[in-house]
């Protein structure tokens, strides 16, 4: 049992060290290194164990084991299938602050307030935002220069990289008898 586990700890291990450098790039190369470092470990726990019960006879060390490992890889599946349902219910990625997203938004020269405001991801690199946003009276050249700016910081600071903005002055908003009774 110990030489099997010896073998199954090396070729898991090396497996789990090549798929580390890929895992937090998406869900799928996340879930096989989860895959692969769960194998690692139970054979590092069935090597362990092995070695106590044959030379110290605690019998009792394998349930222990079992149970300990079982609870690690528990609380790492559990965070996995967070982050699934999440991007399956389209929810605002955990770590992006939608508030903080809004004031960063409002805080651009030019804008006066930030409307109907909406993040989502669904894949671990794929962001989406859409808003609409009242600004200032401006000229066609600085609306897309302002367009530009908020497209940088979204993807900067945030890492949203698939964006839509309604821009409108008030003025237009005035003219073309729009309101905007349901933005948040």
């Amino acid at each position: 049992m110990i030489w099997m586990a010896l073998i199954a700890l090396v070729g898991n291990g090396f497996a789990t060290y090549i798929l580390e450098k890929d895992s937090h790039k998406n869900l799928n190369m996340k879930s096989a290194w989860m895959h692969s470092m769960q194998d690692a470990l139970f054979s590092l726990g069935v090597l362990v164990g092995a070695v106590l019960i044959y030379y110290f006879h605690w019998f009792i060390i394998d349930p222990i084991i079992s149970i300990l490992l079982s609870a690690y890889v528990l609380k790492e599946v559990y965070g996995l299938l967070k982050e699934t349902v999440n991007i399956l219910m389209e929810s605002v990625p955990e770590d992006v602050d939608f508030e903080e997203v809004k004031s960063s938004l409002k805080s651009l020269v030019g804008v006066m307030s930030v409307n109907d405001l909406h993040i989502w991801q669904t894949d671990s690199n794929s962001r989406f935002l859409s808003a609409h946003l009242e600004i200032e009276n401006v000229e066609n050249g600085q609306r897309n220069e302002l367009l530009f700016k908020t497209q940088g910081l979204l993807n900067s600071k945030f890492k949203i990289n698939h964006i839509t903005i309604q821009m409108m002055s008030a003025t237009e908003a005035e003219k073309l008898k729009m309101k905007c009774e349901h933005c948040n």
